[in-house]
């Protein structure tokens, strides 16, 4: 009778372990699916090319980090 309850919670334990390694395997795939297949088809409307936008203000931005170049007799 000892064993009997013995094996019936391994079969328990093993069914369950194999539940959940299967919830894994499946949640895991469709990870995989919406990741490589679903999210590229989204963003493929988006282009890389910053000149394909219109930005407001197209003023030129001064870089404070590098300072000017200095005027020389060579490019006056």
């Amino acid at each position: 009778m000892d064993q009997d309850r013995r094996m019936e919670t391994i079969m328990k334990e093993a069914k369950t372990i194999l539940s959940k390694g299967l919830l894994a395997v499946l949640g895991s795939g469709g990870a995989f699916v919406y990741i490589k297949f679903i999210k590229p088809k989204q963003s493929a409307k988006v282009s890389a090319e910053p000149d394909d936008y219109a930005f407001e203000d197209e003023e030129e931005y001064i870089n404070e980090d590098y300072p000017e170049p200095e005027e020389t007799e060579e490019t006056k």
